[in-house]
């Protein structure tokens, strides 16, 4: 059976890169703490200050995809990660950091929920079950698995562990979802 379009590889490891992004600041408090010369709650404020513009822009990313076009809005998305990650990872001082954290939140509010529609498109109607909860899997592994990359890289520099998500967000952005309606449809059952 082929998929259309990119395939379920480009969606699954945009949908890792939201929560990832999120989680990955835990295990690298004490570095940045230092690094800032900031109280350890400054620096952890960093990971609420991601999360909250995420859950409030999710109210409009979806209808903003459709007006705008999906994969113009991910592409814009993933560029716009990208550059925030960049920003997390050289920022001089702790309030710089927050800000580019908040702006990585806000770009993957525009991310994640339209993956997910792109993955509805992408496989067959059969399927879908199976592949949102393959999506939902890896988002679940992104959470998990955050804190043992995030700290393998900040054990080299802290730095990485921002400046890795954005080369990668950057490569997702060469590979966006289709657009709705954009996608053949599927003909007979189960294919």
């Amino acid at each position: 059976m082929r998929s259309r379009g990119h395939g379920t590889l480009p969606l699954y490891i945009g949908g890792f890169l939201g929560p990832f992004g999120g989680g990955v600041l835990a295990v690298l408090v004490p570095q940045l703490r230092d690094a800032f010369a900031a109280s350890t709650g400054t620096v952890a404020a960093g990971i609420p200050v991601y999360f909250v513009p995420f859950a409030v822009l999710q109210l409009v990313s979806g209808t903003l995809g459709e007006r705008f076009g999906r994969r113009r809005v991910v592409r814009s998305g993933y560029l716009a990660y990208a550059a925030f990650s960049v920003l997390a990872g050289v920022a001089p001082g702790a309030g710089a950091f927050l800000v580019a954290r908040a702006l990585q939140g806000a770009a993957n509010a525009f991310l994640s929920p339209l993956l997910l529609a792109g993955l509805a498109d992408e496989v067959p109607p059969a399927q879908i079950g199976r592949a949102v909860g393959t999506f939902a899997a890896v988002q679940t592994a992104a959470v998990a698995l955050s804190p043992l990359c995030g700290g393998a890289l900040g054990a080299l520099d802290w730095r990485l562990a921002f400046l890795v998500p954005a080369v990668v967000a950057l490569g997702l952005a060469f590979l966006p979802p289709a657009d709705a309606g954009h996608a053949r449809p599927w003909r007979g059952c189960g294919r």
